[in-house]
């Protein structure tokens, strides 16, 4: 369409935002996580937690929206704008734990909805990182802003405790 019409076009590919500013995670099965992680005893995980997520803090996918948005060398392109890593559900759920929330343990679940189906291999597009843009924001870092949101409408409080840099330097931000 782009070609026969000269028309000045993108497509991007935008990952599950997460962050301070996310009040509900658009993907059904991480918001649960997350929500399990500050109310419950344990993380419940329907299946075998192998499907593969794509996230972005909320921060860097803005300011990746509107580099490449204005960026000539985009014009006509499909862009993915997500983290440079993907990331299983069991991955995300030993995260969480990392990080001394209310859950201590995780929960396999059978997943009775579940269609025995193939999975076909997602293929992405070019990454954003091919354009200049890069993740400012580390997963952990966006794993404390979205749990802190979580916590703050459950009205509780939380303190981050753990031993690693990443996160001992933004406690000492805020």
């Amino acid at each position: 369409f782009g070609d026969r019409n000269d028309v000045n076009l993108r497509i991007i590919r935008l990952a599950t935002l997460i962050g301070k500013g996310i009040d509900t995670i658009a993907v059904p099965s991480i918001d649960t996580m997350f929500r399990d992680s500050t109310a419950k005893g344990q993380i419940t995980i329907y299946g075998e937690g192998l499907d593969i997520h794509n996230l972005i803090n909320e921060s860097d996918a803005t300011y990746g929206v509107l580099k490449l948005t204005f960026l000539d060398s985009t014009k006509k392109e499909v862009i993915t704008l997500a983290n440079k890593n993907n990331y299983t559900t069991l991955s995300l759920a030993y995260k969480l734990l990392e990080l001394n929330t209310e859950a201590q343990s995780i929960r396999f679940v059978d997943n009775p909805d579940e269609k025995f189906t193939l999975q076909d291999l997602y293929v992405p597009a070019p990454s954003a990182n091919k354009y200049g843009w890069t993740q400012q924001i580390s997963l952990e870092e966006s794993f404390i802003e979205q749990l802190q949101n979580y916590y703050g409408q459950a009205n509780k409080q939380w303190d981050v405790q753990t031993d690693q840099a990443v996160v001992k330097k933004k406690v000492e931000k805020n």
